[in-house]
């Protein structure tokens, strides 16, 4: 028969060895950031912009991925695509010509079983409305192109205006439970850099909800390969939006309704789960560590 005690006392010692090797990579970690940023600054912004510049290096770009002919409007090669030129009638096609009031409200009833009750929703490329209900204890912050479209949201507690074709790697000093990207992911010139900034904006277990339309836009402003996919090996615009979350590596899609028409509107639904990197969660315990051994001294 095992001796209880003995058995016992190793479970301590084996939990000990974890909890100094966890430390040891943790101090680690912290003085390799203390040396990259600077003594004595160690403000969460400039920790969060350097470890996001190195997974932004490590990560492919949309160019590198697909080309850059991909994201050239067909119309017009040798026009920038990140000029704003190429959103000048954003405001134009942003949520009043789109859709009616039928379609709006079958694409909420289709994602509202998503959303929890109370939650932080980031509705990204908002227009003059939004695809989400207002509810008690949700807080929907709206990220738009123009400032006279989003004040006519009613439906946003905050927004602010950003260009997300020239800031793909945007930053916020908040986090998100959902994040809603309705009827833009057409008109998106660096997708895979946007997507990777929405996984750094998620909570764990958060989501991205895309809305696209395959049929109700400004054929000016779309980049080449969503309107021509097959040119570049996918089906339709659904089999590219689900590459563009795969080949970020962090997220798990699903298809919640595929290229049905509502209405007027011709269109797909995708989510993207997030997924938290085996490193991040090493340090998110890491973090737990220090804070018991820092209570406990």
């Amino acid at each position: 028969m095992l001796n209880f005690k003995k058995c016992y006392n190793l479970k301590i010692i084996t939990i000990g060895i974890a909890i100094i090797f966890l430390f040891v990579n943790v101090v680690y970690s912290t003085e390799t950031l203390r040396l990259e940023i600077g003594a004595g600054d160690d403000t969460y912004q400039r920790i969060s912009a350097l470890y996001k510049e190195k997974k932004d290096a490590d990560t492919p770009s949309s160019l590198s991925l697909y080309g850059e002919a991909a994201f050239i409007r067909p119309e017009s090669p040798y026009v920038d695509p990140l000029d704003e030129y190429f959103w000048e009638s954003w405001e134009e096609f942003g949520g009043t010509t789109y859709l009616s009031d039928k379609v709006r409200e079958s694409i909420i009833q289709r994602i509202e079983y998503l959303l929890p009750q109370q939650c932080e929703i980031l509705d990204l490329m908002s227009g003059t409305s939004s695809c989400v209900n207002i509810k008690h204890g949700r807080r929907i912050h709206g990220i738009g192109l123009t400032a006279n479209a989003l004040r006519q949201n009613k439906t946003l507690d905050s927004w602010e205006v950003l260009n997300i074709n020239k800031n793909p790697h945007f930053m916020l000093n908040k986090k998100f439970d959902v994040v809603i990207i309705s009827l833009g992911m057409n008109y998106l010139v660096r997708p895979i850099e946007v997507l990777n900034s929405v996984h750094e904006l998620l909570k764990p277990e958060g989501i991205v909800i895309i809305v696209c339309s395959t049929n109700l836009h400004d054929h000016r402003k779309i980049p080449d390969i969503w309107m021509y996919p097959d040119k570049y090996g996918f089906k339709d615009q659904l089999a590219l939006t689900k590459d563009y979350l795969e080949k970020t590596g962090v997220f798990k899609t699903e298809v919640i309704m595929d290229n049905n028409r509502i209405d007027n509107f011709l269109g797909f639904i995708v989510v993207g789960k997030k997924i938290v990197p085996l490193d991040n969660k090493l340090q998110n315990i890491n973090a737990k560590i220090v804070t018991a051994i820092q209570g406990s001294i």
